[in-house]
């Protein structure tokens, strides 16, 4: 005989607010004081089971669908040099499945998606035929069909896509940076050598993709005092012997990292 809510008024927003009841039975009445005529309200009413059942409520196929990533975060090593060929293709399919189902929260696919990128960059990834992965020639038969062939595959597209629907926004003014998505996304394609395939050989529409990985490797080479890249190199020494004098000396010192340290 307990009342729990009243609802009155004429607006939807007046008795749209749900209500939660804990138990078996609710007992709803409708009354009206007849001062006008209206088409009146209809009241749903459906079960919510508990989020501690949720799970073994579910069928195999919608508990799969719906990864827990939270133990996985903290179980995987932080360190993927490590990983055999065969639990890193296990290993890589699953994350790159991770990366793209649409049920998980934004930053738990962005997690999967920059653990896919060191997994990529280590030694499993280097074991591996990029190039024909995502040319689609000659691709190994336990990566062909899974989720990381469809997104290496894909990658080139879907980059290119991504950049054409920000480039505009950024360069607007209405965002002042590129998405975290778009950002792991073009780094992932610069680490697995996409501006060296075929697929992105049309100047006009990659080179912007072109500067950013001549970039990030310099910068990277900068960090860790390695080569430098020598297509950077040779650009370099053109622009300084385009500045230099007929009797100024020409040194190659600025690429000696022996020479310049922190």
């Amino acid at each position: 005989g307990r009342i729990v809510a009243v609802r009155s008024g004429r607006e939807w927003t007046d008795w749209s607010p749900e209500l939660r009841i804990s138990g078996e039975e609710l007992k709803w009445k409708f009354s009206s004081d007849g001062s006008v005529n209206g088409w009146g309200w209809r009241l749903t009413v459906y079960p919510i089971m508990p989020s501690s059942n949720l799970q073994d409520s579910q069928s195999d196929r919608a508990v799969l669908s719906r990864p827990s990533l939270v133990l996985v975060t903290w179980i995987l090593d932080s360190t993927l040099d490590g990983v055999n060929k065969r639990i890193g293709t296990r290993l890589a399919a699953a994350l790159a499945a991770c990366a793209q189902l649409s049920t998980l929260e934004a930053a738990q696919r962005m997690w999967s998606l920059q653990t896919l990128r060191q997994l990529m960059t280590s030694g499993y990834g280097l074991s591996l035929n990029l190039t024909a992965m995502v040319t689609d020639t000659d691709i190994p038969r336990q990566v062909s069909g899974s989720a990381l062939g469809v997104l290496l595959q894909g990658l080139p597209e879907m980059l290119l896509r991504q950049y054409e629907y920000e480039d505009p926004i950024v360069r607007g003014g209405k965002h002042l940076f590129h998405s975290t998505f778009f950002k792991e996304l073009v780094a992932l394609a610069c680490d697995l050598g996409l501006d060296s395939l075929p697929c992105c050989s049309e100047t006009y529409r990659w080179s912007w993709f072109r500067r950013y990985c001549v970039a990030a490797r310099v910068a990277t080479a900068l960090i860790n005092r390695n080569a430098l890249p020598q297509s950077f190199c040779l650009d370099v020494r053109k622009k300084i012997m385009e500045m230099c004098s007929e009797d100024e000396m020409f040194t190659l010192d600025h690429e000696n990292h022996n020479l310049f340290k922190a």
